[in-house]
């Protein structure tokens, strides 16, 4: 599929989510967020800081927000102006939920391109966002967002056969995963970090292909283990 950037020296307007934001200078913002129309931007909101009016809500996380910017080509695109248009206010009064969704973005920022349209991941944090907004299971929306983000930025895990010999993973047995390495290793080869019993394997590979799973708290702390060792790992973070 091909990739497309920001025209230099163009406005746009895109729904998106914000990632991160430093301070700058005296009252500007500089903000990262996820963008529908051209995937992750730097951007820097001048004045911010000392007016919110053009940025009501706009640099706060969790909401959906219609952002307009100018791209001149540089590193940071302009953001002009912006407004909420999906408040998710109640994920805020959820700690746990809170913190999922904190981490979620904090991996769309580690392992998203710049400049670069992610379709999937973003309806995938959509959906997970929604879901905390619901208030339905934290760390299992948690673990079906990680397994997507994966997939969508073409780090999909293979479960479906040893990553050195090829050889395929025996059905119905236990299964060494190296998060670091991307899959399955077989004990012939060294074996993984992590030994996943044979049903969560297939659950995983049923996350992968994006089938919803229902699993236990304690089946899904293991695999959210896999995946997020997996994305620290592409991103070159350690965990």
């Amino acid at each position: 599929m091909a990739r497309s950037g920001a025209s230099p020296g163009k406005s746009f307007e895109s729904e998106g989510f914000l990632l991160h934001r430093v301070p700058y200078g005296e009252s500007d913002v500089i903000a990262t967020f996820l963008t529908a129309q051209h995937g992750k931007l730097g951007m820097i909101a001048r004045g911010a800081r000392r007016s919110s009016k053009r940025f009501q809500g706009v640099l706060e996380p969790l909401s959906t927000v219609l952002l307009t910017y100018e791209d001149r080509g540089r590193d940071l695109c302009t953001l002009k102006e912006g407004r909420v248009t999906v408040p998710r206010t109640r994920i805020m009064e959820d700690l746990d939920a809170l913190e999922a969704a904190g981490k979620a973005l904090r991996f769309v920022r580690a392992l998203c391109p710049a400049r670069t349209p992610e379709p999937e991941v973003t309806m995938s944090l959509v959906t997970l966002l929604d879901a905390l907004q619901e208030g339905r299971r934290t760390q299992a929306e948690l673990l079906r967002f990680s397994f997507a983000l994966l997939t969508g930025v073409g780090y999909g895990l293979e479960l479906s056969r040893c990553l050195r010999c090829g050889k395929p993973r025996p059905a119905g047995r236990p299964a060494y995963v190296d998060p670091d390495k991307g899959g399955v290793v077989c004990a012939s080869c060294g074996g993984g970090k992590i030994l996943v019993p044979a049903e969560l394997i297939e659950e995983a590979q049923r996350l992968t292909s994006g089938e919803p799973v229902e699993l236990s708290d304690l089946h899904v702390g293991t695999l959210l283990r896999v995946a997020e060792e997996a994305i620290l790992a592409h991103a070159g973070v350690e965990a």
